[in-house]
């Protein structure tokens, strides 16, 4: 009963963020990483009419060709879900996390 109330709670919580259009603040915004196999990986995201509209690699360190590959496949999806909240690429976690963090931390400064 608990655990099914959690789940009615979480999916609640959704919906009014989804339903309300959650918004991000317009500007361009940064975030970097360390969580990556070779130092520092960082995005520069850019918000119009509270969304997310455009992110860029601007430092990428990860491994050529599976780094790449990570970026090509990621970003497009956190401007499609308007969220970090993604799934890692299979084979790439590391690289994966590093770009995950680097959207979040963006994400939050768009979001106060």
């Amino acid at each position: 009963m608990i655990k099914k109330l959690g789940f009615i709670l979480a999916g609640l919580s959704v919906l009014v963020l989804t339903g309300c259009g959650t918004k991000y603040v317009d500007g361009t915004y940064t975030g970097s990483s360390n969580a990556g196999m070779h130092g520092e990986f960082a995005v520069e995201m850019t918000v119009e009419g509270g969304k997310i509209t455009d992110i860029i690699a601007t430092v990428n360190n990860e491994t050529p060709g599976i780094g790449t590959d990570v970026v090509d496949r990621l970003l497009p999806e956190v401007i499609k879900k308007q969220s970090a909240d993604i799934d890692a690429v299979s084979g790439a976690s590391k690289t994966s996390a590093a770009v995950i963090d680097a959207v979040g931390k963006a994400i939050e400064q768009a979001a106060k």
